[in-house]
């Protein structure tokens, strides 16, 4: 939603440039984005199996087609977040993250962010068939200690945000070559291309470590 100058509908300055930079480096292509803060990926599958998704026809060459040229979804870190929502002693109640958290994050919230995923490449695909569909990895995140967030790298969700990628990416390419996987992957993942984008985010330390800046 930041790329709209925008956080829940409201106006926020530190994303006031957003909306000029997208239009300056993707403009060609008419960018429309659609994310709203805090969606998980259960949001998103209602928005477009509900009339969420631009129903639109556009001319390619001699034919009339209906899909995008492209899509980019970029979701899961919020499914992270709620599988430690409750979790007892954890992060959200003490404000210092515990064992008990990066146990949940493996548990469930890895299970359930790569399943959503997945769920909702599926629905676009149905979709919009013809779009060429980049599924970036879900990016590097600080974590908040004590009321205070820190950026360092690696944090409590790094392992469960390198797995929750691994899986997805292996899906989309066990789809593409229509290998049966607990995803039922098939075919039409053709037009689908996984695409990691941690690197960018990260300044590295000689240990391996380092910090997620923006």
């Amino acid at each position: 939603e930041a790329w709209r100058g925008t956080s829940f509908g409201a106006p926020r300055a530190e994303y006031a440039s957003a909306p000029e930079i997208l239009n300056r480096r993707l403009g060609e292509y008419s960018p429309l984005p659609l994310a709203i803060a805090g969606d998980t990926t259960s949001n998103v599958l209602w928005r477009l199996r509900n009339g969420g998704f631009p129903d639109k026809t556009i001319r390619s060459g001699s034919r009339s087609v209906t899909s995008p040229p492209f899509v980019v979804l970029l979701i899961g870190t919020n499914d992270l977040s709620l599988s430690v929502r409750d979790v007892e002693n954890g992060g959200v109640e003490t404000g210092c993250a515990s064992d008990a958290d990066v146990a949940a994050l493996f548990k469930s919230g890895v299970p359930s962010a790569s399943a959503g995923i997945i769920a909702c490449v599926e629905e676009l695909v149905k979709l919009c068939p013809d779009s060429r569909i980049v599924v970036l990895g879900i990016t590097p995140r600080g974590e908040r200690v004590y009321n205070r967030v820190s950026y360092l790298q690696p944090s409590v969700w790094s392992g469960a945000i390198d797995a929750t990628n691994a899986n997805v990416e292996r899906a989309l390419e066990n789809g593409k070559r229509g290998v049966s996987s607990s995803f039922r992957g098939s075919r039409r993942y053709r037009n689908v291309v996984f695409q990691p984008c941690s690197e960018p985010f990260l300044v590295r330390d000689l240990a391996g470590g380092g910090k997620r800046v923006d």
